[in-house]
């Protein structure tokens, strides 16, 4: 289905889940955000992000806003190494 819309898109702009933080409506047990761990949580995004991959225009954008998330008052990184998992 994306293939369909092959280097077409100029700009993607999403704000996925916070990990560990909030229960939506709908199939709780495999929402985005409702992952065992934090790897777990980046891989989901970064496999979903890397599959827009083919839709992109080389001039294209992709803006991704994703919020920090504390365990026990500690930040978790999230924002960084979701950096890192896209780019590996």
């Amino acid at each position: 289905m994306l293939a369909k819309y092959e280097k077409q898109v100029d700009f993607i702009f999403t704000s996925p889940p916070y990990w560990a933080l909030k229960t939506y409506d709908g199939d709780k047990k495999n929402q985005a955000g409702k992952e065992e761990t934090k790897h777990e949580f980046l891989e989901r995004l970064a496999k979903m992000v890397l599959t827009w991959v083919i839709t992109l225009k080389d001039s294209a954008s992709v803006m991704i806003n994703i919020g920090e998330t504390y365990k026990d008052g500690v930040a978790q990184g999230i924002p960084y190494l979701l950096i890192e998992y896209i780019q590996r």
